[in-house]
This record gives C-alpha cells, sequence and structure tokens, in this order.
C-alpha cells in the first residue's frame, strides 16, 4: 500500500484532528479575553493620570509664554494690558478647553487671587488656567480652586492651587 491509498475514514480523521490542533476552544478564548481586560483595567487609570500631568504641564509652560508677552508689552507700551486680548497671543485656551483668566491688578484692585491666609498671590497680575474642574473662585482656600494652575510670586512660582 502506497501513501496516496488512504480510506475515506482516514481522510475525515486525518482532517477532524487538523481542525483540532488549528482551533481555540471556548475556555482559552474566555481566559484570554479576561486577561486583556484585567491589563486595560490596570493600564488606563495610568493613562489618564499620565495625560492630566501633560495637560498641567503644558498650561504651565503656556502661562509663562503668555508672561513673557505681557513683559514685552510693558516694556513697548509702558503698562499692563488691560486684557488678553490686547497682547494678540494665539494661546486663548488652555488644555482643559477654558480661557486663561487674567486680571490687571493695578487697574482692578481688590479683586486679586488669594491664598489660605487671605494674603494676594501676585501684586501686578493675576494669571491662572481654571483647571480640568473649568471652576474657580480666586481663592485658594476653596475646593473648587485646588485644581487651578495660577502664577503666584509675580512669576516666581507657577502651579496647581493644591501645591500653592
Amino acid at each position: 500500500m502506497n501513501k496516496t491509498d488512504y480510506t475515506s475514514k482516514e481522510i475525515l480523521v486525518s482532517r477532524k484532528n487538523l481542525l483540532n490542533q488549528y482551533g481555540f476552544s471556548l475556555v482559552e478564548l474566555i481566559v484570554v479575553v479576561a486577561l486583556i481586560s484585567i491589563l486595560a483595567a490596570i493600564a488606563i487609570p495610568y493613562y489618564q493620570g499620565f495625560t492630566e500631568k501633560a495637560r498641567t504641564a503644558r498650561c504651565i509652560a503656556e502661562i509663562r509664554n503668555i508672561e513673557f508677552e505681557i513683559s514685552s508689552y510693558i516694556i513697548d507700551n509702558g503698562s499692563l494690558p488691560d486684557s488678553l486680548a490686547q497682547l494678540g497671543t494665539s494661546i486663548v485656551k488652555d488644555p482643559f478647553g477654558s480661557n486663561y483668566q487674567y486680571i490687571n491688578l493695578i487697574n482692578h484692585p481688590g479683586s486679586e487671587y488669594i491664598d489660605f491666609g487671605a494674603n494676594p498671590l501676585n501684586d501686578d497680575y493675576d494669571l491662572y488656567s481654571m483647571g480640568p474642574d473649568k471652576a474657580s473662585s480666586q481663592d485658594l482656600s476653596q475646593d473648587n480652586s485646588q485644581d487651578d494652575i495660577v502664577r503666584g510670586l509675580d512669576g516666581g512660582w507657577i502651579g496647581t492651587g493644591s501645591a500653592w
């Protein structure tokens, strides 16, 4: 008997074995899906934390850039701008989708951002982002100001309200 003479039964058994060798069982598929779900449940919170830190870092850099533009405006005009629109800056929105907040404290005394001891953060102007919650109260002791990215010490410090 040569190798090409197979019975139909042998061919069916052979095909069945091939199918069993190359397929996945339902249990194997369930295990793989469960493992992928567990890995995703671990990775997603880390990714969200990373993106939040990246947005905060970008916001700090943009506040520094706006500070530079305000300094250039002061050199050119001899006074602080009344609004960010006077700068002609292309940075209008923060990374969280809100407008940057700017207050010229020389023209608007009494409207300054204050710290936990009710002391003003700046003497010249306030510049800040309302943060991810898009709410602020200009008082760092309030809960809705804890995630704000604020400029303090007349530009010597920029960070989140909770880090002040």
